[in-house]
């Protein structure tokens, strides 16, 4: 999530199947310069990034001034489907509509 220490500020961040943010030690909240919208995918049934996972970033990006959009896929694995591309193509034309 480079894109929170990045000035000037990145327009968005879309992350898919993010490792959640709380457990990384060489990302510290005093590194966050910048609070772009995020949009996380994950689908409930991933086995190489947990679910839970989604959860965590989100409240992490959220304490650290973040608006935070979620998009999760019922019995998905570690994949991305037409749901989440087209969840990214909303978020994306969201930020140039802004």
């Amino acid at each position: 999530m480079m894109g929170l220490s990045s000035l000037p500020s990145v327009k968005g961040m879309i992350a898919c199947s993010a490792i959640p943010l709380c457990l990384n030690k060489f990302f510290t909240p005093s590194d966050v310069l910048s609070h772009p919208p995020v949009l996380l995918t994950h689908g409930t049934a991933d086995d190489v990034v947990p679910f839970v996972g989604m959860e965590m970033t989100k409240n992490t990006l959220s304490n650290a001034g973040c608006v935070v959009q979620m998009h999760s896929v019922k019995g998905m694995g570690h994949s991305i489907d037409l749901s989440c591309e087209q969840a990214i193509i909303d978020f994306i034309q969201s930020l140039n509509q802004s």
